[in-house]
């Protein structure tokens, strides 16, 4: 909406511009005073017309470049980097504070950051109304169960129970991001 309010101010000025600068008479109806005619209608000589705005060259033109950092592709990352994290989780050693430990931590973290942002760009498409068959409905839940999973594996740490959350968190992130991939 901005850029058709700076674009129509731009060519009003340039349009406003041509005319003044113009050496053809104006358009306009003028009074004269008094007398018997009343209104009187300029004539134009149209031999003499020239175009109003000479276009640019076309080398001149810059070409329209998309913004490559939106909110989308915030989201989009977020995801996939979360799946990456999940992945390194898996084939990491299992060390007492060692990578299996912080990359969890990474993937429960983007991946919460990708839930988040999923509800903050793209919560208008989400609606309860058309139920779990809905595509956008079923990705925001399987990747949000994923999400749990992942923060239910970090929270649970060394205990033997948390390799089921956090395969369970891979899952349905995976199946969730290539729903919509």
């Amino acid at each position: 909406m901005m850029k058709k309010m700076i674009l129509a101010s731009y060519l009003s000025l340039a349009s406003y511009q041509a005319v003044a600068e113009s050496s053809l008479p104006s358009p306009w109806l003028s009074y004269s005073g008094g007398g018997s005619s009343g209104l009187v209608v300029a004539a134009a000589d149209v031999s003499e017309a020239r175009p109003m705005m000479e276009l640019a060259p076309a080398q001149n033109i810059i070409p329209y470049q998309a913004n490559r950092f939106t909110g989308n592709t915030l989201h989009k990352y977020l995801g996939l980097g979360s799946l990456a994290a999940a992945i390194l989780t898996g084939i990491s050693p299992k060390t007492y504070d060692g990578p299996h430990e912080y990359f969890a931590d990474t993937a429960a973290v983007l991946g919460l950051g990708a839930v988040i942002t999923g509800f903050t760009f793209h919560g208008d498409e989400i609606s309860l109304g058309n139920g779990a068959g809905d595509p956008d409905n079923l990705h925001m839940l399987l990747t949000s169960v994923g999400t749990l999973g992942y923060m239910a594996a970090v929270s649970e740490g060394g205990e033997d129970n948390h390799v089921s959350y956090g395969v369970a968190g891979f899952l349905g992130m995976a199946v969730g991001v290539k729903m919509v991939w």
